[in-house]
């Protein structure tokens, strides 16, 4: 099973040009991908402008990220630098490595469309990568609203976060602490002056 998905990795990263150019960006550089609650541990490896991909973690990778299925379909389906830490993933390491594995897992992902396509024809897998854009577009949203919901209860049902105004206001009250320290601080010092020189 790995062999195959090392072959059509490295198979699809050869048809572009943009792919090949970030997997010789990345020669000898790796990152451990586990998938939470799947029990799925991977680890790419790039080598003489091929990923050679293994399972488990042995040793230490350049960068590590680790989610749940939904958060690392978002990895693979976003287009920004942002959507690395959007995601949810959890990130280690090296953050540009895993920025630049996610940008060449992107570039190298099959047209599931174009594939089905030649199996069943053109109609059906056309209806079959809608339902299926539908289904992960639905799955980001239940996500983010899960996210908000439980961030919500945690800050204002169970009160074991600040709600945002509070850690603002929690934070200008240090700052102003902060500067009236500093300023008894100076008193202290040109107290200490005068009075070692009176």
């Amino acid at each position: 099973m790995l062999n195959l998905l090392e072959q059509t990795l490295n198979r699809f990263i050869g048809e572009s040009s943009a792919a090949k150019d970030i997997a010789r960006g990345l020669e000898g550089r790796s990152l451990q991908i586990n998938v939470l609650g799947l029990g799925l541990r991977l680890r790419l490896l790039a080598r003489d402008g091929r990923i050679l991909v293994h399972q488990g973690d042995e040793g230490s990778a350049t960068a590590s990220v680790s989610g749940a299925p939904l958060s690392m379909l978002a990895l693979l389906s976003g287009d920004s630098a942002g959507d690395l830490k959007a995601s949810g993933a959890e990130l280690e390491g090296d953050v540009e490595t895993a920025r630049q594995f996610a940008r060449l897992l992107r570039f190298a992902r099959p047209d599931l469309e174009e594939l089905v396509a030649q199996v069943v024809g053109d109609f059906p897998a056309h209806e079959a990568a809608r339902l299926t854009d539908a289904l992960l577009a639905w799955g980001r949203r239940a996500l983010h609203v899960t996210q908000m919901n439980v961030a919500e209860y945690l800050q204002e049902e169970s009160r074991q976060l600040p709600a945002p105004s509070e850690v603002q206001a929690w934070m200008n009250d240090v700052e102003q602490l902060r500067d009236d320290v500093e300023r008894l601080a100076h008193r202290a010092a040109r107290l200490e002056e005068s009075l070692r020189r009176g």
